[in-house]
């Protein structure tokens, strides 16, 4: 699945592919956002992880 995150001050978006499942991304990016969450945590394809500070 691939995961574009858009941040603010950021030029680019970050662009992922992960072998998450739409719901495991659906999960950590609601958490994050509701403020459960100090950081937005993704795995790519590699397993590589993808930290994104949830600072609102």
């Amino acid at each position: 699945m691939e995961v574009k995150i858009g941040v603010q001050h950021a030029p680019r978006e970050i662009v992922l592919e992960s072998g998450q499942s739409a719901e495991d991304v659906e999960r950590v990016v609601g958490e994050a956002l509701a403020g459960k969450s100090q950081l937005l945590s993704l795995v790519d394809e590699h397993g590589r992880k993808v930290l994104v500070p949830a600072d609102r």
